[in-house]
């Protein structure tokens, strides 16, 4: 059965700047859409099985049971919760995303 979805508002926030950025300020619509496809594909890869990507290789993210799946150059920070997948966060591969965490 798969797990409810639920992405926080801070990682809505993420999100929809990333989407921004590629169409707006890159001018590129295509890879804008490209993102907004392979997240939801990744999601819905995610709230079928839930562990198939493995904990995060930051240590204190792992302890803090954060999982990362990517999205083209996105990584997309997650935890399972009560049956639910929850997406905390949407960086870019280059950020210090622990250090924003």
């Amino acid at each position: 059965m798969a797990c409810k979805k639920v992405i926080l508002d801070e990682a809505q926030r993420e999100y929809r700047t990333i989407a921004s950025y590629l169409a707006e300020v890159l001018k590129s619509p295509q890879a804008a859409a490209n993102f907004m496809d392979t997240f939801d594909r990744q999601l819905s890869l995610i709230a079928e099985t839930p562990e198939i990507f493995a904990l995060s290789r930051v240590p204190e993210l792992a302890a803090r049971g954060y999982r990362t799946a990517l999205a083209n150059n996105y990584i997309m920070l997650y935890k399972v919760h009560e049956g639910m997948v929850v997406v905390a966060h949407v960086f870019h591969q280059t950020q210090d995303y622990a250090r924003l965490v």
